[in-house]
């Protein structure tokens, strides 16, 4: 059986010849373990190209039909998904100096990436830096 929705339908007879039925939605999940793969690839194409890149996934042998699923993210940015977030790394300071010496560091190297990704920095993002 495939994984999925299916729709069932019960019904029964007498020996007086009336009848009923019922119709339902049955959710079928897969038995087994699920498993999970993660892989990264890097792409790097010049910037006047029209060529295509074509990734193939294999999946097990034994899998139950419906139960796969894909996910695929593409990032325009080596450190990808690493620096997601990371205007909500600058904080102001407070505590004692080491603590403080922590956080004006993560402020630095923050600011300083962010700088490096934009031309002009996006409002919100600039009003981060300086405050």
């Amino acid at each position: 059986t495939e994984a999925g929705n299916h729709e069932i339908m019960v019904t029964a007879d007498t020996t007086t010849g009336e009848s009923d039925a019922v119709r339902k939605s049955l959710l079928v999940q897969p038995g087994g373990e699920k498993i999970v793969e993660t892989s990264s690839v890097l792409i790097r194409q010049k910037r006047d190209s029209s060529d295509k890149t074509s990734i193939n996934v294999e999946l097990p042998g034994n899998f139950i039909p419906g139960s796969h699923k894909l996910k695929a993210i593409a990032v325009g940015d080596i450190l990808g998904e690493a620096v997601t977030g990371i205007s909500s790394l600058i904080q102001l300071p407070s505590g004692c100096g080491e603590q403080n010496m922590h956080k004006v560091a993560v402020n630095v190297f923050s600011a300083n990436y962010l700088r490096s990704l934009y031309d002009e920095l996006p409002q919100n993002l600039d009003y981060n830096i300086k405050h």
